[in-house]
């Protein structure tokens, strides 16, 4: 018997997770070309929850890491994509809301009082711009191969949004709201 996609038994969740997961890599973990602006992060996290705990970039050592993560924010079934219009019963369609983002060391004030210099601040806008950048095309890299894949039929692409710096860390995310393929059961039963 051929093994079958999982993404046609109906886990087209965690399939488009995954091609997430695997743009994020390419774009921050082990980029192709040039790298990102503020350096290699050490693996793409999947965090569950809608809160991501920042907990990962001091670790064990000390010092402060880059982080970046995968999580999912939302899962609806819609009559109307995107939008949340309930359908009736179990019909409609699956929407996932997905985000990527990364999380670096900000520039603070020293133990002394001093205050970062502004090539330093600039230095640190930079540097989220160009996440913000590439954050972008790992979404945009991730919905086109799981169209072309079947896993998903449509997408759109969310605003970026910074956060911080707080606590000497300065993060930005984005989002990406995806229509999953309707499941198909292995015996013929339908989502529906």
């Amino acid at each position: 018997m051929a093994v079958m996609p999982a993404h046609q038994y109906g886990y087209t969740t965690i399939a488009f997770v995954g091609e997430l997961i695997e743009a994020m890599r390419d774009q921050f973990v082990d980029p192709e070309g040039e790298a990102p602006r503020g350096g290699a992060v050490p693996a793409v996290e999947h965090r569950g929850g809608q809160v991501v705990a920042l907990d990962r970039m001091w670790g064990d050592q000390r010092g402060c890491q880059s982080m970046a993560w995968v999580n999912v924010l939302r899962r609806w079934t819609s009559s109307e994509f995107p939008s949340q219009v309930p359908p009736e019963r179990c019909g409609g369609f699956r929407v996932l809301h997905v985000q990527a983002g990364v999380a670096r060391c900000s520039t603070m004030v020293s133990d002394h009082g001093v205050i970062p210099s502004p090539e330093d601040e600039e230095d640190q806008a930079l540097t989220l711009l160009d996440d913000a950048d590439r954050l972008y095309l790992a979404l945009c890299v991730a919905a086109r191969r799981a169209s072309d894949r079947g896993i998903i039929d449509d997408y759109v692409i969310n605003e970026w949004e910074p956060n911080g710096p707080e606590g000497g860390v300065v993060a930005g995310h984005q989002s990406v709201t995806v229509q999953l393929t309707q499941m198909r059961h292995p015996r013929g039963v339908s989502g529906e």
